[in-house]
């Protein structure tokens, strides 16, 4: 027996090893197109590894992909009676349904999954598939149109609604004095109450390719400071594509932003992003746009700028209902309309967290930092700017339904800049509650 001992102990140790060697070995297959080998890599391990998550996910995935949505069934129910939250094997399971033909079950699934507040992207997955959880049975109806929308209302206290300076004097080099600010270039606290809405269109074309589109609007008004009442109105069109374990989208973004009921700003823009499905650990998403901001009153005109961006972000699933999410961003406006600031150069990075507490109760943290600096030198204050801004947030978000969650958030932020008029502090208490319809 105590010669033994150490085999045994070997032998366990090395379990996971030759498990993770086995997932890989079946992930490299389906990658290379080689799902059926992929399913029979692993079926012949079955009666070693079931049970283990990992494993009747890879199995479940690997059954799917070789046509066997029966088989796949079965695996993503192990998984999800270990896992409830897992996101991966809710929407296969629910691809499965569709493979099989039970487009009721299918769409009892994804809705399912939009009750977890899943990121945009992945919502816009979901709509892509209830588009097809809908279509009809029959060999010719093959294309379908799902509609959502939702509303969204709001009311908190901002320490500094109109982001500006929190000092009414301050030093101009030029002139060798200290200057006092217009009032409305001033720091101004007030309450406030905001109305959000938006219609999303989906229409499916095949398993593949859909038509996506939308339409948001937005207010919010101050309940004293109303010269700083804001409003927007958004349209979105494009297309998505969703292929092995990845969803693609491509729009077409046009906007416009009103401050005080009058027109302020149009923004047209491309954009781009690709993200993995939900399922493994660790998820990856990317995006980048393009396009440009005109003002329209004509002595704002002078910041019109073009602009790109590109950012690449990850979300690492640690256990059921605790997730670390990372983001960074880099950015460059090209000035247009002769900002004596020139052109602007940005990078930024963000860092979170979200927490299941309770059942249907959330937790959610995050830091950002997005660094700016300007190519020319300002004519008044002799410097080239830079900021800094520094952004917290903490929330608790509550989950009544599918349909219905609310949420409380604190969020400060904090602006740095070597010209001081463009230096800020901002603190933002506020509840939310979002309401969606499908």
């Amino acid at each position: 027996m105590l010669g033994a001992a150490p085999c045994c102990a070997q032998t366990q140790a090395g379990e996971p090893a030759a498990r993770a060697a086995l997932l890989e070995q079946a992930r490299a297959l389906s990658a290379a197109g080689k799902a059926d080998e992929a399913y029979r890599a692993l079926a012949a391990r079955e009666d070693e590894y079931i049970g283990e998550l990992d494993f009747d996910y890879a199995i479940g995935r690997a059954a799917l992909d070789s046509g066997r949505p029966d088989r796949a069934t079965l695996a993503f129910t192990r998984v999800l009676a270990t896992d409830p939250l897992h996101a991966g094997a809710s929407i296969d399971m629910g691809r499965a349904y569709l493979a099989l033909g039970n487009r009721e079950q299918a769409r009892v699934v994804f809705e399912g999954v939009l009750a977890l507040n899943p990121p945009a992207s992945v919502r816009e997955l979901i709509r892509v598939y209830l588009a097809q959880a809908q279509a009809g049975s029959g060999s010719q109806e093959v294309k379908h149109t799902y509609v959502s929308g939702f509303v969204v209302a709001s009311a908190g206290r901002d320490s500094n609604v109109n982001a500006a300076a929190a000092q009414a004097r301050i030093f101009v080099p030029l002139f060798g004095a200290e200057v006092d600010l217009a009032g409305r270039n001033v720091g101004k606290a007030d309450y406030y109450a905001g109305l959000v809405a938006g219609i999303d269109i989906t229409h499916s074309l095949d398993g593949q390719y859909a038509l996506i589109g939308g339409v948001d609007a937005a207010q919010r008004r101050n309940a004293h400071e109303s010269e700083f009442d804001l409003a927007a109105a958004a349209l979105r069109f494009g297309v998505a594509k969703t292929w092995d374990r990845f969803f693609a989208r491509a729009q077409l973004l046009s906007g416009r932003s009103f401050i005080d009921g009058k027109a302020n700003r149009d923004l047209r823009a491309l954009a781009l992003d690709i993200s993995e499905i939900p399922g493994a650990p660790t998820q990856w998403s990317g995006y980048a746009q393009a396009g440009s901001f005109r003002y329209l009153p004509t002595e704002q005109r002078v910041f019109d700028a073009d602009f790109v961006s590109a950012g690449v972000g990850v979300r690492r699933t640690l256990a059921p209902g605790s997730v670390l999410f990372g983001n960074l961003s880099l950015g460059r406006e090209y000035d247009t309309g002769g900002n004596p600031g020139g052109d602007r150069r940005l990078w930024g990075v963000q860092l979170g967290v979200e927490q299941l507490l309770v059942d249907r109760l959330w937790l959610l943290a995050s830091a950002a930092l997005q660094d700016t600096t300007y190519t020319l030198t300002d004519p008044a204050f002799l410097v080239t700017r830079q900021d800094r801004r520094d952004d917290l947030e903490l929330a608790l978000l509550y989950q009544f339904n599918a349909d219905t969650r609310l949420r409380f958030g604190v969020r400060s932020t904090r602006q740095g800049s070597n010209i001081p008029i463009y230096a800020y502090p901002r603190q933002d208490i506020g509840i939310t509650l979002r309401r969606d319809f499908r």
